[in-house]
């Protein structure tokens, strides 16, 4: 069953913005590729965190949405517990690309990466309300067009994943 609630398509626009602005930006991105995460969770990272067009038009279907919510809160811990502790070490050079290139910073830029490191706690902590509303929402949806048998039933690792939060 296609979602096409409005709600859900301005949560989604929302988590998708808060993280290519906020958490996945030029400044930040270096230190997120430490992480220990899977490769599927990236995947549904940026599906959730994607071009929604496509499902502006067609709607979502919840287990998709499930996973999706999984996977960012999976990401929100890991980069809670593995990137902001030590953030700042981490991407203090700022001279380099991911790729290791030397580049030369203008002072701007280092403005921006001191404001980007010292705001990144309070921003994950943004993109992991976003998300939880995302799932309240979902779950809201569900209980309604599934009242016998919910799809949120099937993925009990959220409610963990949101209590360790």
């Amino acid at each position: 069953m296609a979602i096409k609630d409005a709600e859900i398509m301005v949560l989604m626009d929302k988590i998708r913005e808060h993280y290519h602005n906020n958490i996945n930006n030029r400044y930040i991105r270096k230190a997120l590729l430490i992480m220990d995460i899977s490769r599927t969770t990236w995947e549904n990272l940026e599906s959730l965190t994607g071009k929604g067009d496509l499902y502006h038009t067609q709607g979502y279907n919840f287990d998709e949405l499930y996973e999706w919510v999984a996977s960012a809160l999976t990401f929100i811990h890991h980069a809670r517990t593995e990137v902001a502790p030590n953030l700042k070490s981490i991407i203090s050079s700022g001279s380099t690309t991911v790729l290791g290139k030397s580049v030369r910073e203008r002072e701007e830029d280092k403005i921006l990466r001191e404001m980007a490191i010292k705001t990144f706690p309070e921003n994950l902590k943004m993109f992991a309300e976003l998300v939880k509303e995302l799932y309240n929402r979902v779950v809201e949806l569900d209980k309604i067009s599934n009242p016998v048998k919910p799809y949120y039933k099937k993925y009990p690792e959220i409610i963990e994943l949101i209590k360790a939060l």
